[in-house]
């Protein structure tokens, strides 16, 4: 009898996501955000160096208001917020692809 994965649906989100960010640096800081969170949910993937990018964007997304309804941000602010992550998520994309690339080797053998 095949003992059904608890953790596949987040391991199969994850390589979405994974995916999605390898393609493209739209929203990178949310959607690291995302993963990071996703990977912490009991997906042990201690010991790649490669992933240790998405503690640090995490860590980082604090100084934005992610989350926050666009409609209870002043448009100055909000427009300067997106122009900064979007800059940090270009400077950061590059790290981001190597570790969404380690996720997908990772995540997508079977156990």
């Amino acid at each position: 009898m095949i003992v059904p994965d608890p953790l596949a649906e987040i391991r199969q989100e994850a390589v979405a996501l994974a995916e999605q960010l390898i393609a493209s640096s739209k929203d990178l800081v949310v959607r690291v955000r995302s993963l990071h969170q996703l990977l912490q949910s009991g997906v042990d993937l201690s010991g790649s160096a490669d992933l240790s990018s998405f503690a640090a964007i995490d860590s980082e997304a604090d100084a934005w208001p992610i989350g926050v309804a666009a409609d209870l941000l002043d448009a100055g602010y909000r427009a300067r917020c997106e122009q900064e992550m979007q800059s940090y998520g270009e400077e950061c994309w590059p790290a981001v692809q190597r570790g969404c690339r380690e996720v997908m080797r990772l995540l997508s053998r079977p156990n």
